[in-house]
């Protein structure tokens, strides 16, 4: 079995678990794997620009809604329906933390657990920790204000939330910087089998962009009404959830679909009824992710020719920040030469009278400080005039 050397980067440092990604686990299929520093392949995401250190075989693995760059990657993993010769592949997976697309079985198209009794479950429910990354974050709380105008939301998240801890397993252990708790997923499918209804709304509407967020309802047997992926009907059945991109961001229109399938139970039963996709859906998806990588180490430590004028945009990101750090280091120098330099005495004696001015108690004297230097400007501007 031969030995492949490896190293992730760039992905986010406080949640990333390299034993945990799917990378790692087809790769020990094949081969023995070394984390190592000076690896033969790099995969990084999208969190930081380590990987320009590196002159190895790149990777991108493309966890949020990024496209790659084949200035910067000899390969790339992503969502977007592109083909760029054998260096791309698809996949509409959630995120190396869910369940997401990469995990669908075919058994999720058997519907047979629906049961009458489902349709006098809890309304709905709102789960999420972040409105703030991606142009929808915001646009998916403000659809859940809107909707609680009709009928009451549960938000068991950091977003809305209106219901006491522990109603949900929680998502990170050790507080919200830290790694996914691998009860999640499980937990969060659980809660979701309470309720009717589902917000699954996307961070952004892109192309292939699909995630454990539509797919997740579905496993737990509650009606997605989901946002996102303009050509999400190209893998799932439109008649198997409430799909918001057909109302052109018309709140009033969607809720008015929402309340129609609430309020109708031979509507309501037979949409969650439906198979959740496509006849022709490609349930092989993750054995070709699998042989695409296998590929990938089997070409050998061979990257790819990029950028050899040096005229992409991340050729010229490259160089400003060159010349940022030159600058930086030259104004460090000035700053060790008149005793200035950020670890100094002086430097730390500054640093302690900013934080007093700042406080409740330097309030009054920074007035009067400031006070005395507009009067010492005033007389000096008097003096240098007579």
């Amino acid at each position: 079995m031969d030995t492949v050397k490896i190293k992730f980067t760039d992905f986010a440092e406080t949640s990333f678990q390299a034993e945990r990604h799917w990378v790692w686990h087809t790769l020990k299929k094949r081969y023995r794997v070394e984390l190592s520093d000076s690896p033969d392949f790099l995969f990084y995401s999208t969190w930081g620009l380590d990987f320009l250190n590196y002159d190895c075989v790149r990777i991108f693995c493309g966890g949020e809604p990024v496209s790659p760059n084949f200035n910067e990657c000899d390969y790339a993993f992503g969502f977007e329906p592109i083909a760029y010769n054998d260096r791309f592949m698809q996949y509409p997976v959630g995120d190396s933390d869910s369940p997401g697309l990469y995990d669908i079985g075919e058994s999720i198209q058997d519907r047979s657990k629906v049961k009458p009794q489902m349709f006098d479950r809890k309304f709905c429910n709102f789960v999420y920790s972040q409105d703030w990354m991606g142009d929808a974050a915001g646009y998916r709380r403000d659809f859940c204000k809107a909707l609680m105008q009709y009928k009451h939301v549960d938000c068991p998240g950091l977003i809305l939330n209106n219901m006491p801890a522990g109603s949900i397993a929680e998502r990170r252990i050790g507080g919200p910087t830290g790694p996914v708790s691998p009860d999640w997923s499980n937990g969060k499918l659980e809660f979701l089998k309470n309720y009717k209804f589902t917000i699954a709304f996307e961070n952004t509407a892109l192309a292939g962009v699909t995630t454990e967020k539509l797919v997740q309802p579905f496993q737990s047997y509650s009606i997605p009404i989901y946002w996102g992926n303009p050509d999400v009907t190209k893998l799932f059945n439109p008649k198997a959830f409430i799909n918001c991109n057909d109302y052109n961001g018309d709140f009033d229109a969607m809720i008015a679909r929402v309340k129609e399938i609430d309020e109708d139970r031979e509507k309501y039963l037979e949409m969650l009824a439906q198979p959740p996709l496509r006849p022709d859906f490609d349930f092989h998806r993750a054995e070709k992710a699998e042989e695409f990588l296998f590929r990938i180490i089997e070409r050998g430590n061979r990257p790819f020719s990029k950028d050899t004028i040096h005229i992409s945009s991340s050729f010229r990101l490259r160089e400003d920040l060159r010349v940022t750090r030159e600058k930086l280091d030259h104004a460090n120098e000035m700053l060790e030469q008149y005793g200035c330099a950020y670890d100094s005495n002086s430097w730390k004696l500054l640093r302690k009278m900013q934080r007093f001015a700042d406080s409740k108690w330097g309030y009054l004297p920074k007035k009067l400080f400031l006070f005395l230097l507009g009067a010492y400007r005033k007389v000096k501007g008097a003096v240098s005039k007579s």
